[in-house]
């Protein structure tokens, strides 16, 4: 289905002078990871005998572009994208003094969707036919949330780690904005691309939409 839609938008886009593509890239936030969930939460959290490891933050997004080829190696670039989290079912334990590891919550975002959009002004440096250099900044809306979070939390003397573990139904639901940013922030990535063939570009990279993050793309342009 994602092919036969980029298929049509190509045949859409290039009769006006642009070009289109589809993009499948692996994510994991560092900031998210590293900064400010430590500001909040415990790293590791043992409960009823147990050690729970808060989970990364990471994510597969799945993009639909357009692309404008400019002069000396710019091009401008629309694009939007499914946001698809790949967080593993967790515990997340808020951080408290004294320590109470007890009344933490396990909490999993397996039916959660976010959609982005985002436009860059695009720069490519080859360094020869197959390798170069690449740089993007532009403005983005992102995090348009599809879903909810599914939570599990400590309930008639059961901890909610016993719950989960017991298959117990989420019994805590969570109030989660719908729209937690709805003004454009700032976005950028870099990167190095192997380009194999032409329609196919494969790329290391570093940016922040909103946060910092490395990851891994493919990007198939018609």
């Amino acid at each position: 289905m994602l092919m036969l839609t980029a298929a049509a938008l190509a045949s859409a886009v290039e009769k006006a002078g642009y070009g289109a593509f589809v993009e499948i890239r692996r994510m994991k936030s560092l900031l998210v990871s590293d900064v400010l969930l430590d500001i909040w939460y415990n790293d590791t959290s043992r409960v009823d005998g147990k050690t729970w490891k808060r989970p990364d933050v990471i994510a597969d997004a799945f993009t639909l572009g357009v692309l404008r080829d400019m002069e000396n190696g710019w091009s401008v670039v629309g694009s939007g994208s499914i946001y698809v989290p790949r967080i593993e079912t967790g515990y997340w334990d808020d951080l408290e003094d004294p320590p109470d590891s007890t009344d933490g919550h396990v909490v999993s975002f397996d039916s959660v969707r976010c959609l982005g959009f985002d436009i860059q002004g695009y720069y490519s440096h080859p360094f020869n036919r197959w390798i170069g250099m690449t740089f993007g900044v532009g403005l983005g809306i992102p995090l348009i949330r599809l879903g909810q979070p599914s939570r599990w939390s400590a309930e008639d003397g059961q901890s909610a780690t016993e719950i989960y573990e017991d298959g117990g139904p989420p019994n805590d639901a969570m109030d989660v904005p719908r729209v937690p940013v709805i003004f454009p922030v700032l976005s950028g990535v870099g990167g190095f691309r192997v380009t194999p063939v032409d329609a196919l570009a494969l790329q290391v990279e570093a940016g922040f939409w909103p946060f910092l993050y490395v990851g891994a793309s493919a990007r198939f342009v018609f």
